[in-house]
C-alpha cells in the first residue's frame, strides 16, 4: 500500500495559516492494487494554543480521525473520489474555517466472468467486470435468452394426389445448420375413389343416349366425361362374309326388338354393295335367306352372279335396310375381298356356298375328291385336316370354279398317323 503525504499535508497546512485554502489530486491506481493510503496532519493546539481544542477529519462525511494535540495518521483510500475535511472544534463550537482536500482512486478493471454468446437451443450472458481492488461490481453479467432457430424451408411440401406420391417439407436452421425436418415421402392413397356424377342414358333405336360421367370423390378429377352414344337405329351389326365361289356373299344382321314399332308391313330387305364409287342393289329374285321385317338376327345370301359386282375392290361396303322402316340408318358392313382365303390361317370352318345351274346339281371337290352334291342352294362348312395348300372347286353342269387355299395353321388337333410296324 502506498502512502501520499506531500499532498495532503500541503493542503492541510493551509490551516497553519492560509485558511480557506484547498488542494485535490489523483491517487496512483496502476501501482497499488491493493488500495492506496493518505498521512493527514492534525494540530489541534494552533487554535489560541489551547489544550482543549478539538480537530476532526472527514471523508466523504463520516468522521474518520477526533482528536487533540497535534500529530498525524494514516487514513485508507478505497477506489472512488474522496472528500476530505478538516475541522476545529471548542466545546463543540467550530472554529475557524474548514479546510478540504480532493482525492480519487480509480477502480481497476478486471473481468472476472467471460461471455458467452446464446446460441439456438441454450443461453447465454454477458461478461462480468469487478474492480480488483475493491471487489465493486463494474459491468454485472446479464443473461441472453436462447435465440431459437431461424427455420427455413428448403424444400416444398408436395401434397399427394390419388395417383402420385407426396412429400413433406424440409426445414433448415439458418443460425446452427440443424436440420429440424426431414423431407419424406407421402404415399398416395392408392388411386382415385370413382362415383356416378351423371348417370347413363341408354340409348334406343331411335334417339341417342349418354354414357354416364364418372368423377373422383377425394380429388374432383373427371374419370370418365359423359360422351353422347349414337342412336342405334333399327338395323343393327351388320357383317358381310364372302362365299366360295366369289359371286355369293352372306349378309347378316340384327333387327330391333321394337322393330314391329315403326315397320308398316313386312317387306323384303335393300341390300346394296359400295365398292370404288359404284353401288349396286340385290334382287329379290337373287337373294335367298330369312329376309322377314322381324326382330332378331337374319342370314341373307346375295347371288349376284350376272350383276358384274367387284368384290375384290380393296374397299367393299354393305348395308342393309327396309324401305318400310322410318327413320332408319343404313348399317354399314365390314369389309371384303376376293382373296379372303388366300394365305389364311384356318379357325375352325370354311364356309363354301354352292348352287346348282344348268343341269340342276351342285357339286364340291376338295383336292378333286366330291365332298358334297346337292339340288338345293346353301353353304358347306368344310374344316382343313391339314396345313398346306388344297384346291377348292364348285361344278354345276359346265359351269367350274377353281380356287386355291393355302392352310397355314389349324385350329384343332389333328391325330398322329399310327406308328409303322416293327420289323420281326
Amino acid at each position: 500500500m502506498r502512502k501520499h503525504v506531500v499532498a495532503l499535508m500541503m493542503a492541510f497546512a493551509a490551516m497553519l495559516g492560509h485558511a480557506g485554502d484547498s488542494a485535490s489530486f489523483v491517487l496512483n491506481n496502476a501501482t497499488s492494487p491493493s488500495g492506496e493510503s493518505v498521512v493527514l496532519p492534525w494540530n489541534a493546539e494552533w487554535i489560541g494554543g489551547k489544550a482543549n481544542a478539538t480537530v476532526v477529519i472527514t471523508d466523504n462525511g463520516i468522521e474518520v480521525k477526533r482528536a487533540t494535540g497535534s500529530g498525524e495518521f494514516t487514513l485508507n483510500i478505497s477506489c472512488g473520489n474522496h472528500q476530505l475535511e478538516y475541522s476545529t472544534f471548542i466545546g463543540g463550537i467550530k472554529q475557524g474555517e474548514t479546510y478540504t482536500a480532493q482525492a480519487e482512486l480509480a477502480h481497476i478493471a478486471v473481468e472476472t466472468k467471460a461471455a458467452r454468446a446464446a446460441t439456438c437451443t441454450e443461453a447465454g450472458w454477458t461478461h462480468e467486470v469487478k474492480c480488483s481492488r475493491c471487489n465493486a461490481v463494474l459491468e454485472a453479467s446479464t443473461a441472453i435468452s436462447a435465440l431459437g432457430h431461424a427455420r427455413q424451408t428448403t424444400i416444398s411440401a408436395i401434397e399427394p394426389t390419388c395417383t402420385t406420391d407426396g412429400r413433406t417439407a424440409e426445414v433448415v436452421c439458418t443460425r446452427c445448420g440443424l436440420r429440424l425436418e426431414t423431407s419424406e415421402v407421402v404415399p398416395n392413397p392408392g388411386g382415385h375413389v370413382g362415383a356416378i356424377t351423371k348417370p347413363a342414358v341408354e340409348a334406343t333405336s331411335s334417339t341417342a343416349g349418354k354414357t354416364a360421367e364418372i368423377t373422383c370423390t377425394r380429388c374432383g378429377e373427371i374419370l370418365q366425361a359423359q360422351e353422347v352414344i349414337p342412336a342405334l337405329g333399327y338395323v343393327r351389326n351388320v357383317t358381310a362374309r364372302q362365299l366360295w365361289p366369289h359371286k355369293k356373299v352372306e349378309v347378316r344382321y340384327e333387327l330391333a326388338e321394337d322393330i314391329g314399332e315403326v315397320a308398316t308391313s313386312v317387306t323384303l330387305p335393300t341390300i346394296t354393295c359400295k365398292y370404288g364409287g359404284t353401288t349396286k342393289t340385290a334382287t329379290s329374285s337373287r337373294m335367298y335367306g330369312d329376309t322377314a321385317c322381324l326382330p332378331g338376327i337374319h342370314r341373307v345370301v346375295w347371288d349376284f352372279e350376272g350383276q358384274s359386282i367387284a368384290i375384290n375392290q380393296s374397299s367393299v361396303t354393305f348395308t342393309v335396310s327396309y324401305s318400310s322402316v322410318s327413320g332408319m340408318s343404313d348399317a354399314v358392313a365390314v369389309n371384303t375381298s376376293s382373296s379372303v382365303y388366300n394365305g389364311m390361317s384356318v379357325a375352325g370352318t370354311v364356309d363354301l356356298g354352292y348352287s346348282p345351274f344348268a343341269d340342276g346339281e351342285a357339286t364340291i371337290l376338295v383336292d378333286d375328291v366330291a365332298v358334297l352334291s346337292s339340288t338345293n342352294s346353301g353353304v358347306f362348312a368344310w374344316q382343313p385336316q391339314t396345313i398346306g395348300s388344297h384346291t377348292l372347286k364348285h361344278v354345276s353342269g359346265s359351269y367350274e370354279w377353281t380356287r386355291t387355299v393355302n392352310v397355314t395353321s389349324l385350329a384343332f388337333d389333328v391325330p398322329p398317323p399310327p406308328n409303322p410296324p416293327t420289323a420281326a
